[in-house]
Order: C-alpha cells, then sequence, then structure tokens
C-alpha cells in the first residue's frame, strides 16, 4: 500500500487541475489570438450596441443641419420672389418691371445698335434686329395685362390690332400677329425685367429702362435675343448667354 508521501502529488495535481482556466477556445470571450481570417465576430457583439447607439446620435443630429439648410433655402426663395423672375446672369441682382404707362417705346440692344423692332406693320410680319421705320422711332406700347405683375401685351405704336406674337417653330422666330381679343393668348404675353426703370414714364422723353430681360411668358426658359445684324430675325433662344438686353426710349 503506497505511503501518504507517494499519494500527495497525485491528490495535489488534481486539486490544481480543479481551479486550473478551462482551455481557450476561439470566439468564447477571449480576442488574442485570433487571426484576420476568423473575426472576433462574438467577441465584439458586446461593441455592436454601443456603436449603434452612437450612430443613431450623429443621424439624430443631421435634422438640424437639415433644417437650417431648409430656412436658408425659404429666405433665398422669398427673397427671389420679392425680386421677380430673373435672368439667370442676374438671378442674385435686383430687378423691376417698369409700368410704361402708354407711352411709345424703342427698345435697343443695351451695348449695340440693334433694336427689337417690326419689318412691317403687317400681319405675319417678322421682328427683327431693326425698324423699318427707321433709327430713333418708337415702334411699340408695352401694355400691362392686369393679370399678373411684370407681364405685358407688345403692340404696334400705330395699329394696335398687331400684337408680337411667340410663333416657337424650328427657328423659335418672333412675329406680329392679330391681337388677341381677350388679351389673354399666352404665346402674346411677354415678361420684362430690368436692371432700372424710371417712374412717370409717360412724362419723360428718353431712357426709361435699362438692360431689360425679355422673355416670351409661355416659356420663361427663353429669352428674346436680335443680331448680330439689323437684318436678322430676332428670336427666342434658352441660351442664357445669348440673352439681349435692351434699353427703354420713350418719346
Amino acid at each position: 500500500m503506497p505511503s501518504f508521501a507517494q499519494t500527495l502529488p497525485v491528490v495535489v495535481l488534481v486539486v490544481a487541475s480543479a481551479f486550473a482556466a478551462p482551455p481557450y477556445v476561439p470566439g468564447e470571450g477571449d480576442v488574442s489570438g485570433l487571426s484576420k481570417a476568423d473575426p472576433p465576430t462574438e467577441a465584439l457583439s458586446g461593441f455592436v450596441p454601443r456603436l449603434a447607439a452612437r450612430h443613431s446620435v450623429s443621424k439624430a443630429a443631421a435634422p438640424v443641419e437639415s433644417d437650417a439648410i431648409d430656412d436658408a433655402h425659404a429666405e433665398h426663395a422669398g427673397k427671389n420672389a420679392a425680386l421677380g423672375s430673373a435672368s439667370p446672369s442676374a438671378a442674385h441682382r435686383a430687378s423691376c418691371s417698369p409700368d410704361f404707362e402708354g407711352a411709345g417705346l424703342r427698345v435697343v440692344d443695351s451695348f449695340g445698335s440693334l433694336e427689337f423692332g417690326p419689318s412691317a406693320a403687317n400681319e405675319r410680319a417678322p421682328v427683327i434686329s431693326s425698324s423699318f421705320r427707321g433709327d430713333y422711332a418708337v415702334d411699340w406700347h408695352f401694355e400691362k395685362t392686369g393679370q399678373l405683375d411684370g407681364v405685358y401685351i407688345i403692340k404696334d405704336v400705330d395699329n394696335k390690332k398687331l400684337a408680337v406674337r411667340y410663333a416657337r417653330g424650328q427657328d423659335d422666330s418672333i412675329i406680329l400677329d392679330k391681337a388677341s381679343s381677350s388679351g389673354k393668348a399666352p404665346d402674346q404675353l411677354w415678361t420684362v425685367q430690368c436692371d432700372t426703370c424710371s417712374t412717370d414714364i409717360s412724362e419723360i422723353h428718353g431712357n426709361v429702362a435699362s438692360q431689360c430681360i425679355i422673355r416670351p411668358y409661355a416659356h420663361q426658359g427663353g429669352c428674346v435675343a436680335v443680331g448680330p445684324n439689323p437684318d436678322n430675325l430676332a428670336y427666342v433662344t434658352t441660351d442664357s448667354d445669348a440673352c439681349t438686353k435692351f434699353d427703354f426710349f420713350a418719346n
């Protein structure tokens, strides 16, 4: 029979084994020794709620910035509405729509010698880059429709039965045609936005509005252009760089 001294190492070994750490099993809490090929999915699971919480906080904060942007857009839209529609190149400048008060008008290229004028005082006569009446002659009445601010019917100065019409078509030409009896024909309505406008125009002889953009009401993405030669047709273009700016002279 073994002595107590001989059995003591065995007892100690058994007791020590009972309190020893369990063997390492990948994925059960300890992430040391794991390779990139074996990501610690289970071990990091405790971090996921914290990451999700941080992400949700950042997303919740986003509407504050979005609200500020929306407010800025609303303020900008409000300013644009107050200023009225302007040419793309003048979108941030104040603009005005003159009340011509029935004055006879000559419409001239602001930076040249071309005009916006009739080729004849007849139905279907094209509007061209000069006037059959000659230089310094008035050609038009710009009559407000009374429906919308800045919207006009453009009539021949000597024959109010003739109105300027956007003929559309391949050349986007502009012609004189029989004036609408209702005054509401969309292709005979035009908008005018200027950098400067005079008041009491009926009492003025001379320049009454400067650097104005004329647009067809039915096609506000377009604008009137003339040139480059006096006998060229006036036309509507969607190229904002090609828009002609006009000065208005009352006589």
